[in-house]
């Protein structure tokens, strides 16, 4: 059963009158996100349990293009951020992969606001805006892990 998004945050949401959430993913942050130099976040296309994309966006993706988002924190803080797809080769599954990448305008301000860490758990939701556009919102679990296995789950090369 995927998780819930925290009440208030939901009720908020529902407020401005955006789409019920539903739940993309849950990931275990390494080195590679949040370090400065990179600036992006890492979403392996294969651990998102729902779709949240329309067909046309979907196409603007595999095309290479980029989509504009919006990324809330449980204070209500509010991001602009591009999401774009990307091919990856996982050394795990032993071919090429698909993830998404939030990146540019932002990420490392995220990183910032909140204070992230290597190991820490972000839970992202995805909803539409009233205007359709996706807005996602993420929450974080601040937990002490072994930092050797870093980028256990998410050790790729891009391609």
């Amino acid at each position: 059963m995927p998780p819930s998004l925290p009440a208030a945050i939901n009720h908020v949401l529902l407020q401005r009158g955006y789409s019920e959430p539903v739940f993309l993913a849950q990931k275990q942050l390494c080195l590679l996100d949040v370090r400065p130099e990179n600036g992006r976040f890492l979403i392996p296309q294969r651990e998102i349990q729902q779709q949240f994309l329309t067909e046309e966006e979907k196409t603007t993706l595999n095309n290479g293009g980029m989509i504009p988002i919006t990324l809330m924190n449980s204070e209500f803080s509010e991001n602009n951020l591009t999401l774009r797809k990307l091919a990856v080769h996982d050394m795990f599954v032993g071919g090429v992969t698909s993830s998404y990448l939030l990146i540019r305008n932002g990420w490392n301000q995220v990183v910032l606001q909140n204070g992230l860490q290597p190991s820490n758990i972000v839970r992202l939701w995805s909803c539409r805006t009233p205007g359709n556009d996706v807005f996602f919102v993420f929450d974080v679990e601040r937990v002490q892990r072994d930092v050797s296995c870093l980028c256990a789950r998410i050790n790729h090369v891009l391609i």
